[in-house]
């Protein structure tokens, strides 16, 4: 992230094992990645709920002028309590289905997760498409 100051860095933590955040911090400290990592801060100035949770997000010009370009998220176990700067994706985050659909004109664009219907500022489009291999092709019985 030195050799590239202008660049922002998005990191999405799947904490699939349940790990508390305060765990996962002193990895971010010891390489230094915490005084570069996005910290928001809560807008005391709206009450629109557009915002997630009453936050608003810097632009990109001022990350970069506050060198805040790594954000971090973690779909579990986030507490900025604890650690400011691994913000709870779900807060923050609506993510469409998983899909490798062919053709690619079909993939779903609705919400899937979270599971409900408040509006979040990011959006992860999960498409993607497979392009199989003839030896994975024949272990799955396909060929």
């Amino acid at each position: 992230m030195e050799a590239n100051p202008r660049e922002i860095i998005t990191l999405i933590i799947e904490n699939v094992n349940g790990v508390e955040a305060s765990r996962v911090a002193p990895s971010f400290e010891q390489s230094g990645l915490s005084s570069m990592a996005l910290t928001l801060q809560p807008d005391r100035f709206s009450d629109d709920l557009v915002h997630s949770n009453h936050y608003l997000w810097p632009t990109l010009q001022e990350m970069i002028d506050g060198n805040q370009r790594l954000v971090v998220f973690m779909d579990d176990k986030a507490d900025t309590s604890q650690v400011p700067y691994i913000l709870p994706e779900w807060d923050h985050v609506v993510e469409i289905p998983y899909a490798n659909i062919d053709p690619v004109e079909q993939f779903p664009c609705n919400q899937d997760r979270p599971h409900d219907s408040v509006p979040r500022d990011l959006v992860v489009m999960n498409h993607f498409t497979y392009h199989r291999t003839a030896d994975e092709l024949y272990h799955f019985g396909l060929l």
